[in-house]
């Protein structure tokens, strides 16, 4: 039924991440006995959870003050309603994704990536961010911010990356 809505342009809510996820539970459903969409939800949470302390670890030092916001965050109720909503798939696999975009955006000013890879990997993960949500599509935006407070190869690095993002959101 979805790809015959999607060749029929019937399908206004189009988020193929979001919904090749939905895909994937349903495969898994006879394996495992039950739906393990909830359960999906909880594995994407913790994806979260670890990009965040990585986040909160390359701005901060590593210390309990990050692993206490890390816990916050989990206990926080849009998190928890996130979570626990089969619907809400799209906002926990946006914001992991932007994470994983901040993250490694963040690598790539701190130093050097060790292939041309490295550079295209926020890109690829902003992607992602979008085609689950577009709510992300601004990211490019703060990017191009941080990267002002950059000099030098790091600087280019980052430029280069916004200029990429900045181009994936349009298209």
């Amino acid at each position: 039924e979805y790809f015959s809505a999607l060749r029929s342009h019937q399908l206004w809510d189009l988020q193929p991440v979001r919904d090749l996820s939905y895909f994937w539970d349903l495969l898994w459903e006879p394996w495992l006995g039950t739906r393990a969409f909830m359960l999906t939800n909880i594995f994407i949470l913790l994806g979260i959870l670890i990009w965040i302390y990585r986040i909160l670890g390359q701005v901060f030092s590593r210390s309990k003050g990050v692993q206490w916001a890390v816990v916050l965050f989990a206990a926080h109720p849009a998190v928890v309603n996130s979570v626990c909503w089969i619907a809400a798939r799209k906002h926990l696999l946006s914001c992991f994704f932007i994470l994983a975009a901040t993250s490694t955006f963040l690598d790539l000013i701190e130093r050097k990536p060790r292939s041309k890879a490295g550079l295209f990997t926020p890109v690829l993960a902003y992607g992602f961010s979008v085609l689950s949500q577009p709510i992300t599509v601004l990211w490019p935006l703060w990017a191009w911010v941080r990267s002002r407070t950059t000099v030098g190869e790091a600087r280019r690095r980052a430029t280069a990356v916004v200029v990429a993002t900045g181009t994936a959101g349009v298209v």
